[in-house]
């Protein structure tokens, strides 16, 4: 978080007690969020209360990255289990079991090859947005709301869109011709490319190498803008694209020697993404808003097991993903422990209606 908005917001999380109310109990202290701070966005807590101008939270942005890209986050994590990951299998619908006694186990229909497939799983965690939730057939599950309030919470929630623009370039030209340090960091523009971020593992590389840039990263209003030029088939189909982000940064560079052709000449591959367009996830992250924790949004994502980045509200990025996933399976594991009659909860967070 930038020092100005740690400074701005800090104190009203010290002093309302939810920093402390998080870390000693969890669930006590998002009680007390809701009840204090449900009502702002953050925007709008840095506009009323902090008297923050709209170009001072514009320009409020922190990235953070892992060596080598985020690919080697998930690949890390699908060592470490022994059920590999199905791609290319879409789940299309999910009931409970009518031959489990015990009503728990679920039945998940999903395509595979062509055909329906349907497998049992005794626990489901459902990482999926609610745009795709939506196009399920999910009429067989026990859920704790009313039609009417099912479609609801599944309108309300907005996602946010995310559009990126990767190129690979013959040399990193923005280190050997562009005097860009090694360290990394990005560029921002007001032209449709809005951000560039400079790779920052490259301090022992060689600037003569070919080396990728994110040329284009953009959100919301900018994504939704460049996402028109971004073809399903991306890298096929995008001359225009093309030309729009090579004259972008062009002009973002500013220097005689970053002419169009040199920059064209530069590029031997590129790739572009639009998160809004694709099938499975109808959109980038989750973005709640004041008074959602309230309502039956969130009563609707606690009675269908939805975690990680699809629909949670303790952040959009894996930080919050992964915190996400661990209190949800916890939560599981104790109700299975639970049922099995082996341990009394003490905390009723643990006691589920069934």
């Amino acid at each position: 978080m930038p020092r100005l908005q740690a400074d701005a917001i800090n104190p009203f999380l010290y002093e309302t007690s939810i920093i402390p109310g998080l870390i000693n109990n969890f669930k006590a202290g998002f009680e007390n969020l809701v009840a204090v701070a449900d009502q702002y966005s953050t925007r709008e807590y840095l506009r009323t209360q902090a008297s923050m101008s709209f170009n001072q939270i514009q320009n409020l942005e922190t990235y953070d990255t892992i060596e080598g890209g985020m690919y080697n986050f998930v690949k890390a994590m699908c060592s470490e289990i022994d059920v590999q990951p199905q791609f290319n299998t879409p789940v299309t619908g999910m009931a409970m079991d009518p031959n489990d006694p015990s009503g728990q186990s679920v039945n998940v229909t999903y395509v595979s090859n062509g055909s329906p497939q349907v497998s049992t799983y005794s626990a489901v965690f459902n990482s999926i947005t609610l745009g795709c939730f939506g196009q399920m057939d999910f009429g067989g599950l026990l859920i704790e709301l009313d039609p009417f309030s099912q479609w609801t919470a599944i309108r309300s929630l907005s996602y946010d869109s995310a559009a990126k623009v990767a190129i690979k370039f013959k040399t990193a030209w923005w280190i050997s011709e562009g005097n860009m340090n090694k360290l990394g960091g990005v560029s921002t523009t007001d032209s449709p490319i809005r951000v560039t971020v400079y790779p920052s593992w490259m301090n022992t590389d060689d600037p003569t190498e070919p080396a990728v840039l994110i040329v284009a990263y953009t959100w919301h209003q900018d994504a939704t803008r460049l996402g028109s030029l971004i073809s399903h088939a991306s890298p096929n189909g995008e001359d225009q694209l093309m030309q729009l982000v090579l004259k972008n940064l062009m002009e973002m560079f500013y220097n005689p020697a970053m002419t169009y052709n040199f920059l064209a000449s530069q590029v031997d591959d590129h790739h572009a993404f639009e998160w809004a367009n694709d099938p499975y996830t109808a959109g980038a992250f989750a973005l709640f808003g004041p008074r959602h924790a309230a309502t039956s949004l969130h009563t609707f994502l606690e009675n269908n097991g939805m975690t990680a980045r699809a629909a949670i509200l303790k952040a959009s990025w894996f930080g919050g993903s992964i915190d996400e996933v661990l209190d949800e399976m916890e939560e599981d594991v104790m109700h299975a422990i639970v049922q099995l009659g082996k341990w009394k909860p003490a905390d009723p967070a643990f006691e589920r209606k069934n």
